[in-house]
């Protein structure tokens, strides 16, 4: 449902996790990753279809949004856009896309996959994203959003990037990151960590002892990142 408040932006308001929505089990699934500007390499987009490709056992379509697709794998598809956006905000970018399945995966490039997928086929909600409570970097944003990894209906969302495009330059005089704008706009989002306990985690917050034994995703969102870790886990996920 779409509705407006007193002014800008307007929301996307859905229904708390306990209440499933009657949706089948997705033929294939989309998961999308950005690769804007010279952050990150081609090496992470591979790293990262490799990691999707040994963990999730059912059919889905791996797709890079970038403007320079040199070095990824042929097996990648490219996504394009005709609009740049800079930084994180490049992620906006993703949920405007037309050509989506049903059901979309939303990854950040600096994420190491040590485990099994099947979990997000499952989801029958409408936008999962990850909760700021249990990531080390996030103290100060309790009970905030945090976009490393976004489950969510690509036909419901389209506003979360196109609206951001129209009000971009006036937007980011007072908001600083594309996770505050995800706040905004998506209301009442499910929590990943608490549908999925355990199955996705921040490095520093969760990683001290080893990586715990239920994770299947692993998230870098500050330092250090993945090339930059020496732990024996991280080296033998991270290929």
């Amino acid at each position: 449902t779409l509705t407006e408040n007193s002014g800008d932006p307007a929301t996307i308001a859905q229904g708390s996790s306990s209440v499933e929505t009657p949706v089948e089990s997705p033929l294939v699934v989309d998961f999308i990753c950005v690769k804007w500007g010279t952050r990150y390499s081609s090496d992470y987009v591979n790293r990262l279809f490799r990691g999707v490709s040994r963990n999730y056992p059912y059919q889905f379509r791996f797709s890079c949004l970038t403007e320079d697709p040199a070095g990824l794998l042929p097996e990648i598809r490219r996504l394009n856009s005709s609009t740049a956006l800079p930084g994180w905000w490049s992620t906006a970018l993703v949920f405007s896309q037309k050509d989506l399945h049903p059901l979309s995966v939303y990854i950040d490039l600096d994420v190491v996959i040590t485990g099994d997928l099947s979990f997000l086929r499952d989801y029958r909600g409408l936008f999962a994203v990850m909760g700021t409570d249990g990531i080390a970097c996030e103290q100060a944003n309790k009970e905030g959003y945090n976009t490393s990894l976004v489950v969510f209906r690509p036909e419901l969302f389209g506003l979360l990037g196109d609206q951001l495009v129209e009000v971009y330059s006036a937007l980011t005089k007072t908001v600083a990151r594309f996770d505050f704008w995800t706040e905004m706009v998506v209301k009442n989002a499910d929590i990943v960590d608490r549908i999925w306990p355990g199955k996705v985690v921040d490095f520093l917050g969760a990683c001290k002892n080893g990586l715990p034994k239920d994770a299947s995703i692993v998230v870098f969102p500050r330092n250090p990142k993945p090339h930059d870790c020496q732990e024996e886990w991280v080296k033998q996920h991270w290929v």
